[in-house]
């Protein structure tokens, strides 16, 4: 008997879904709003988290793969005083970016990426993670 009454269950919400459709719930207060309002709402209902500064990610890399962040920021300093778009070692070939990424000895990274404070932090924590520190001359010179 339960088996029957389970299958006469499932067949009648079925037909109910069928016929019916999908219900959409609107959170209290939405009712009427049209996309426009609907979309402010949601953003000063639940405001995103502002992204990271350079500085701020740079620290929050170092301490996330167990690295002396004030050493990481200051090897950043030291090689571009923070600034993405500087090019550096003119004597010595071409070093880009945040990190001063040496295009001769890594030609695998593009100039997009180089200039890209964001994946160079990460490049720069990944090469550290692999015991490459000493690629930096500001790291020999300050640890």
């Amino acid at each position: 008997m339960k088996t029957y009454t389970t299958i006469l269950l499932l067949v009648l919400f079925g037909l109910l879904a069928y016929f019916v459709g999908p219900q959409v719930v609107y959170p209290t207060g939405t009712e009427g709003m049209d996309q426009e309002q609907f979309l402010q709402w949601k953003e000063d209902t639940f405001p995103q988290p502002k992204p990271l500064t350079i500085k701020e990610y740079a620290y929050q890399v170092a301490v996330e793969n167990g690295h002396d962040p004030k050493l990481f920021m200051d090897v950043i300093n030291c090689e571009s005083g923070f600034n993405p778009g500087v090019d550096g070692d003119l004597d010595l070939g071409v070093s880009r970016g945040l990190v001063q990424i040496h295009v001769p000895s890594h030609p695998e990274v593009t100039a997009e990426q180089a200039y890209d404070p964001y994946w160079s932090i990460d490049w720069m924590v990944g090469a550290w993670n692999n015991d490459k520190q000493s690629w930096w001359s500001c790291w020999r010179m300050l640890k």
